[in-house]
């Protein structure tokens, strides 16, 4: 019988490190976007009412075929895709600026540590996606960024990164 588990998986301690990342964006001048809200979507419908808000998607986990980190590890590609919702009203012609400001914000907070305190190999963006107004009533302006953490555990133990 395995042993009982301890400790956190190390994909969960990636996603709590990547939100408290994303949380550095309130306040403070390294940044054009004051986030309000950092959230993880857990399924279902959401009810945002804080703006600027950025949603996690857990996306999925690829693991490198066994053998290729030797014996004892598996390395894994996790993406993850940050949703990143403005409000329109009142910014007039600028909405397509300080969108593209709220995705080079959300990279910037996230490349700030690649490794995740020690949990990952590194951090990077893969690509991101925009969605402008296309009318002067729409109430929201969105983005997503995907963002990989490559990281490596122990072939046993999916809590003790290697």
């Amino acid at each position: 019988m395995p042993p009982e588990p301890l400790g956190t998986p190390v994909k969960e301690a990636i996603l709590q490190n990547l939100k408290s990342s994303l949380e550095d964006m309130t306040g403070g001048t390294a940044y054009y976007t004051d986030v309000v809200r950092v959230t993880r979507y857990n399924g279902g419908p959401m009810d945002l009412t804080e703006f600027p808000a950025v949603v996690m998607v857990p996306l999925s986990n690829d693991y490198d075929e066994p053998g290729t980190q030797g014996t004892l590890t598996i390395a894994a590609h996790y993406r993850v895709q940050l949703s990143l919702f403005l409000r329109n009203r009142g910014t007039g012609s600028d909405q397509p600026k300080h969108i593209e400001n709220f995705i080079r914000d959300a990279h910037k907070a996230v490349l700030v540590d690649r490794t995740r305190n020690d949990l990952a190999i590194t951090t990077f963006a893969v690509n991101d996606e925009v969605f402008y107004p296309t009318d002067d009533d729409d109430p929201f302006s969105a983005a997503n960024l995907i963002i990989e953490v490559v990281y490596r555990t122990k072939w046993d133990n999916l809590n003790t990164t290697t």
